[in-house]
Parts: structure tokens; C-alpha cells; sequence
């Protein structure tokens, strides 16, 4: 478990370089005509200091140790080919929610 001082100089130090990306993008944004109030650049300051905290405390993590071996599972489509009835009235169904969602706006 890091010290709390460790936390914030580690946060710090890293928050150091994206202060200047940040100034440098509401700079652009005013420039362009798109001006943002005082509360969300300091919102979007506080935040990213909160996201450089969280990231030294937590880690990103060794990339190598990560697996990913998707299985496709066809147990939902057994309905599909025993009951094509219900799969059928199902659509139908659906399909006219759909419909009345659309027109009720």
C-alpha cells in the first residue's frame, strides 16, 4: 500500500504534463468560438487530477498476463429452431413496439 504523500507526488508529477494539453485545448476551443465557463475548466481540471490519482494507485496493468478467448454459447437460438412460432410472434411483437415508439414522439 503507497503513503498518501507518495500518492500525491506521483499524481502530481504526472499531472504536471497534461496541464499544458489542457490549456492549450480551452485555448482552441475559445479561439474557435466554443467558450466553456470557469466551472467546467476547473471541472475538467479536477477530474483529470482525480484520473492520474486513481491510475498510480491502481496501474494499468501488465498487458502480457491479460487473455481474451471468446466462446460464442448457441443455447439462446434452441427457441429459434423447437419453437419458430414463438420466435415469429416475438418479432412481430417487437416489431410493432418499435413502431409505436416512433410515432409517439
Amino acid at each position: 500500500m503507497l503513503p498518501i504523500s507518495d500518492i500525491i507526488i506521483r499524481s502530481i508529477s504526472g499531472y504536471v504534463f497534461i496541464v499544458p494539453i489542457l490549456i492549450l485545448y480551452f485555448l482552441y476551443l475559445r479561439k474557435s468560438g466554443r467558450e466553456q465557463s470557469l466551472l467546467h475548466i476547473a471541472a475538467v481540471f479536477v477530474f483529470c487530477y482525480y484520473l492520474f490519482g486513481i491510475l498510480t494507485v491502481a496501474g494499468i496493468g501488465y498487458t502480457s498476463t491479460i487473455s481474451f478467448s471468446p466462446k460464442i454459447s448457441l443455447i439462446p437460438f434452441l427457441g429459434m429452431i423447437t419453437g419458430p412460432i414463438d420466435t415469429i410472434l416475438n418479432l412481430i411483437l417487437n416489431a410493432y413496439r418499435l413502431n409505436s415508439a416512433r410515432y409517439k414522439m
